[in-house]
C-alpha cells in the first residue's frame, strides 16, 4: 500500500492530537474544568471513564462466560450516553450534521476521559 503525502499528514496530524492527550497542561485544564462544572456535569465525565475502564473486562467476561449478556450491557450503556451527547448537540433543521456531530464529539469525550486515569507530574506547579 502506498501512502501519498496526503494521507501521511493526516495520520501525523492525528497521532499528534492523540499525543496531546499525555500533555499535563491539557489533563489539568480537564480536571479544572470538572472542579468547577456542575455534579451532572461530573458524573458524565465518571461514566465515560468507567466505560472505558470496563471495555476490556467486559469482553473477557463475556469470553469466559460464553454469553454475550456482559459486552451487551456494555453496549447498551454506550448507546445511552451516546443519546444523552446527542441530546446536547440535537438540532432538527440539521439533523445528519446533529447526529455525526455528536458521534465525534462522544468518541472525543471517550478519549479524553483516560486522561482522568492519568495522574498528573508532580513537578508541575499549578495553581
Amino acid at each position: 500500500m502506498v501512502l501519498n503525502i496526503s494521507t501521511t499528514h493526516r495520520i501525523n496530524k492525528l497521532a499528534a492530537i492523540i499525543k496531546s492527550l499525555s500533555n499535563p497542561s491539557y489533563r489539568y485544564a480537564l480536571k479544572k474544568y470538572l472542579k468547577s462544572s456542575s455534579k451532572g456535569e461530573k458524573v458524565r465525565w465518571r461514566i465515560y471513564q468507567l466505560l472505558v475502564a470496563l471495555l476490556m473486562p467486559m469482553l473477557v467476561a463475556s469470553m469466559l462466560l460464553g454469553s454475550a449478556l456482559p459486552l451487551a450491557t456494555w453496549l447498551l450503556s454506550i448507546i445511552t450516553m451516546y443519546l444523552d451527547v446527542l441530546k446536547q448537540y440535537w438540532n432538527v433543521k440539521a439533523a445528519r450534521i446533529s447526529i455525526i456531530y455528536s458521534v465525534i464529539a462522544f468518541a472525543w469525550r471517550l478519549t479524553r476521559s483516560i486522561m482522568l486515569f492519568m495522574p498528573g507530574p508532580k513537578s508541575l506547579n499549578y495553581t
